[in-house]
């Protein structure tokens, strides 16, 4: 600083000098015979000491070895603040060169990629790369006094210079953690594949490719990993795992023969197992992998999955659209979420299908035609429930007060509709006792196929008489009378249902 503010004394000293005897920075020839030979004695000592000053700051720069410098000299002109401006830009380029030949020198070794026989894309990366560093180390230049008729009288010199532990953090350390992030998640991950970890080591995988496209973009990158010796290069070690991992896994049903009743509830639930299949051919249970499911024929609600200790994982179907007779799941594992694929040309995954079929049911119809007459169907209707129960056969129930003429296939989801319809009739007295009533009771029935509605079988049963002190008990006993040739009826008609 002291020979800086000597030197600087000095320069604004030969200036005001220069300013009294005219525009240049030195005396002309002209004017030196003119001036008293003391004078122009004194300048020249004067200027002689500034180029001595100057000359042992830049010697003692350039000696140390803990900076890079860059020097730059411009001739002064007419413009003093421009040659200054020159000079300074000149000792930057000139840095710049020291600094991107030590970046690229840096860049190679712990890439330990030249370029060399490299695609013109991954060349032009290389270079784009070495550019952003050296960029980035030229943002904290530190900068010299300007020396001024120096070397030469005219001439104006600049230095620049950096630290070279400022340059060994922005560039060497920062490129060597990238690097060490890399390998590290690399070797995380065939940790996880070696215990048989497979979803932590897709992960992991997955990671370490992200961190490198962002720290070196499409530069290959070497390092040895797996102790063979041999060094890898990462990004091709990477995408051999992360494809290879993928292909590998196989998912498979548990269980089968999934049926849903016509409310679109499924009986049980689908169960599914993921497993890897080794170098071996051996399957390993896959754990923690997350299912992605959906419907690709039908429609309805399904849940995600994912895979416990034993690889096995169980979708929650919250339901099914009952209107349709069968619906197909497709399984798969859920790679998105674990982490982004985008850059990997990974195979076709063969999903799982699930099929969903709507159990075999039958709406059931039981009604008085002529009002109850004393009749209770109650009975009647729970008596041919049975039946179709026990022929695995799904029930459901026809709203009172329809009709099968009125009864619409859509609003049932049901594959038949077997409608009983009674007809009781009668009720007057028998002969000449008033206390005695008699009745009949007819019965038909009818089965139709569904949603066409088309009707495949129908019988109608004679009518039965019966007899009573009133009305509704002479009804109640053709009624009764009735039921065993009903139940029969409907249980061959039953029998007939595929």
């Amino acid at each position: 600083m002291k020979i800086g503010l000597k030197v600087m004394g000095l320069v604004l000293g030969a200036l005001l000098l220069v300013g009294c005897l005219g525009a240049k920075s030195t005396p002309e020839k002209g004017l030196e015979a003119k001036l008293p030979p003391a004078e122009v004695a004194a300048e020249r000592a004067r200027l002689k000491e500034i180029r001595a000053e100057a000359k042992q700051f830049i010697s003692e720069k350039r000696r140390d070895k803990t900076f890079y410098i860059g020097e730059g000299t411009a001739n002064i002109g007419a413009d003093l603040g421009k040659g200054k401006l020159e000079a300074k830009n000149r000792a930057r380029e000139e840095l710049a060169r020291q600094i991107r030949v030590k970046v690229e020198s840096d860049f190679s070794m712990i890439t330990e990629k030249r370029g060399i026989g490299a695609t013109a894309e991954v060349q032009q990366e290389i270079t784009q790369r070495l550019e952003t560093y050296t960029s980035q180390v030229l943002t904290n230049v530190q900068e010299s006094e300007s020396f001024i008729d120096y070397p030469r009288k005219g001439d104006v010199t600049v230095l620049v210079f950096i630290p070279k532990e400022e340059y060994e953090v922005k560039v060497k350390e920062d490129l060597n953690q990238k690097k060490n992030m890399v390998v590290e998640a690399v070797k995380q991950a065939e940790k996880a594949l070696k215990n048989r970890d497979y979803v932590r080591s897709l992960k992991q995988f997955l990671e370490a490719g992200a961190m490198q496209r962002a720290f070196f973009g499409g530069v290959p990158v070497y390092a040895e990993i797996d102790g063979d010796g041999l060094r890898d290069e990462l990004s091709n070690h990477v995408t051999f795992r992360v494809e290879g991992i993928t292909s590998r896994i196989q998912l498979t049903l548990l269980n089968d023969s999934f049926l849903y009743d016509p409310e679109g509830h499924l009986e049980k639930q689908p169960r599914i197992l993921a497993q890897y299949l080794d170098g071996t051919g051996a399957k390993v249970p896959v754990t923690s992998l997350p299912l992605a499911a959906s419907f690709v024929e039908g429609q309805g609600r399904v849940g995600s999955g994912v895979t416990g200790v034993y690889g096995q994982a169980e979708l929650v179907v919250s339901t099914v659209d009952p209107s349709v007779k069968t619906a197909v799941l497709q399984v798969t594992p859920d790679l998105a979420s674990l982490g982004d694929f985008t850059a990997y040309d990974l195979p076709p995954m063969r999903p799982l299908k699930v099929d969903l079929t709507r159990k075999r049911a039958v709406a059931l119809l039981v009604r008085c035609k002529s009002g109850s007459k004393g009749v209770n169907i109650t009975g009647l209707a729970d008596a041919v429930t049975s039946l179709l129960l026990e022929r695995q056969l799904t029930v459901v129930p026809v709203a009172e007060g329809l009709t099968a003429a009125s009864v619409t296939a859509e609003s049932l989801n049901a594959d038949y509709l077997l409608a009983v319809e009674i007809d009781p009739s009668g009720g007057g007295t028998v002969g000449s006792y008033a206390n005695m009533h008699a009745a009949r009771c007819a019965a038909g029935l009818s089965l139709y196929t569904l949603p066409a509605k088309s009707l495949t079988r129908k019988k109608n049963l004679a009518a039965q008489e019966g007899f009573g002190v009133t009305a509704e008990s002479a009804a109640w006993d053709a009624f009764g009378k009735s039921r065993g040739p009903i139940l029969s009826a409907a249980g061959k008609m039953i029998k007939g249902i595929q």
